[in-house]
């Protein structure tokens, strides 16, 4: 929501000029809730693509280590 805000100040007569002035700005005029805008659908996304990967991680440990192996840490970059 903020970095949209920086990005179109250019086109826009309000005084978006940097991070901390843009959050006062959108606070004081349409409130708290307002930063929050666009969560959901990111949220939504994302549980997916992390419920996959915990996941696939889950299985290639079963798979790929033996019987109370801990993994190295390239094993653990390798498994995501």
């Amino acid at each position: 929501r903020i970095s949209g805000k920086l990005a179109t100040s250019a086109t826009k007569k309000k005084d978006y000029s940097g991070l901390t002035r843009t959050i006062v700005l959108t606070v004081r005029e349409e409130g708290v809730l307002a930063l929050y805008r666009g969560v959901t659908p990111t949220l939504l996304g994302a549980m997916p693509y992390e419920g996959i990967k915990f996941g696939t991680v889950g299985v290639m440990e079963t798979y790929m280590l033996k019987e109370g192996e801990q993994p190295s840490f390239f094993q653990k970059m390798c498994f995501g």
